[in-house]
């Protein structure tokens, strides 16, 4: 199993991105709980300038909190295109910021400061890590709509506020449709049966479609590996639930069926699916 792990090296008196700071290295104070009453106002584009790779980044911090969405492109990794929420930790002692993907522990973004000559100026520079391989990158621009960025994050996660409010049965003939899809790629005999406990849910009702991330990452792995795809076909039953903490998942597997209690507050929720099943399948 490969780790995600990336780090940004960025400056950090950058324009239009500002963070309160700290006074030691420490977890972020506020940690925005309502991920569908996020709000951002500004943001900024950084790119690649090496001319070894064509990539670009975009930071978006959070209002009233210490987190920001980061969106990064270009590269040939699993996060290429996906807008993830990091959480920042500071440490003013040595002018640091770093950004940890909120949920997580092997993804970083850190300010420091660097610098190169471009243009025939000093201009603050950073690099870019994943899989070991670092790219220089500069700030260019503010980005010119932010709120883009939030609502590719929130559809990503299924958190985008929606006019239509699916009924319960409609939630679950869609999971069952979803789930009917892994039949080919993990070569299952049958469907799996599919249920949701919407007692558990009460009024958040709309809250199991957070389940298609679970199964699409069950899809993903019966494809790039027959190890995972055994074990997925000795599945029968997915069980979804709330999670006794809302800011955590909680999987369960036993015998032949799963067990996943949605955290409804848990940010990342398309990363952290596929994570939990690489480490425990």
């Amino acid at each position: 199993m490969k780790k995600i792990c990336m780090v940004i090296l960025l400056a950090l008196s950058m324009p239009h991105v500002a963070f309160s700071a700290g006074d030691r290295m420490t977890a972020p104070q506020r940690q925005v709980e309502d991920r569908t009453a996020l709000r951002v106002s500004s943001g900024q584009i950084l790119n690649s300038f090496d001319g070894l790779k064509s990539v670009s980044a975009i930071l978006v911090p959070i209002e009233a909190s210490k987190q920001a969405l980061l969106q990064v492109s270009g590269i040939n990794h699993v996060l290429n295109g996906q807008t993830l929420l990091y959480d920042l930790i500071e440490d003013r002692n040595y002018h640091h910021q770093t950004y940890r993907v909120s949920g997580a522990q092997s993804t970083y973004l850190s300010f420091r400061g660097e610098k190169t000559l471009k243009a025939g100026t000093l201009q603050q520079y950073g690099e870019l890590y994943f899989e070991n391989s670092p790219i220089k990158v500069l700030f260019t621009k503010a980005h010119p709509a932010p709120q883009q960025i939030l609502t590719a994050y929130l559809i990503e996660q299924r958190l985008a506020p929606t006019h239509q409010q699916h009924s319960a049965d409609k939630i679950t003939e869609d999971l069952r449709s979803f789930a009917a899809g892994l039949q080919g790629p993990c070569q299952q005999p049958q469907a799996l049966k599919v249920e949701v406990d919407w007692a558990a849910f009460k009024a958040q009702s709309q809250w199991p479609r957070l389940g298609k991330h679970y199964i699409r990452a069950l899809k993903a792995l019966c494809r790039e590996d027959a190890d995972y795809r055994a074990e997925i076909q000795s599945m029968t039953s997915l069980y979804f639930t709330q999670s006794t903490d809302p800011k955590l998942h909680q999987l369960h597997r036993q015998g032949s069926r799963l067990s996943i209690a949605l955290g409804i507050n848990m940010p990342n929720v398309r990363l952290l699916a596929r994570r939990w099943f690489d480490d425990n399948l």
